[in-house]
């Protein structure tokens, strides 16, 4: 229900936060949707509405850092909510969330709005309090598994299908220095 009321937050965190839905599967995109746990006080209406998230950015960075909030305070206790999220390994197009006024594009000052990925960050675990981390991450078109001391080759569909914590995409025109160079 839209009540056409709208109340505005200003953030100017470098990371997006994302709130996960507690469902069997959802997109990346659905992530914005609000869940009922998540209501927020609407003054006009003088209630708790259910809302939709939007963020709008004055520019893209380079790099983008989605952290998708998987825990969530209940009776006290923080649960982890392990929704299976779909999300796009290559062309996630940001285009939709540039800020631009009647004037302007929506391209970004600095280039193309579409992101690759390049690293993902997995939480292993039910809980807040416990669990073990891992990462992906690609190299030369190769996607990488990182559990503690070890680094195994894997594939692009492992990748896609993993529940992800923290997602980091490079924008397509940028690339990374190269260390040894």
């Amino acid at each position: 229900m839209n009540t056409g009321a709208s109340d505005e937050v200003s953030n100017e965190n470098p990371v997006i936060i994302i709130l996960v839905e507690n469902e069997r599967h959802v997109s990346l995109e659905n992530c914005k949707e609000l869940a009922e746990t998540e209501l927020y006080y609407c003054n006009n209406c003088k209630s708790k509405q259910r809302s939709t998230k939007r963020f709008w950015i004055r520019r893209l960075p380079n790099v983008l850092c989605l952290h998708l909030k998987r825990f969530r305070w209940h009776n006290f206790f923080r649960t982890k909510i392990d929704t299976n999220i779909s999300f796009p390994v290559t062309a996630l197009d940001m285009s939709q969330f540039v800020l631009s006024s009647l004037h302007e594009t929506r391209r970004s000052g600095m280039g193309s709005n579409l992101y690759d990925l390049a690293a993902v960050i997995v939480h292993h675990g039910s809980g807040a309090g416990s669990g073990h981390y891992t990462a992906f991450a690609i190299n030369d078109g190769q996607w990488f598994h990182f559990n503690d001391s070890t680094v195994r080759p894997t594939e692009d569909e492992v990748v896609a299908k993993c529940k992800p914590y923290i997602l980091f995409y490079i924008r397509r025109e940028f690339r990374l220095p190269h260390l040894n160079s």
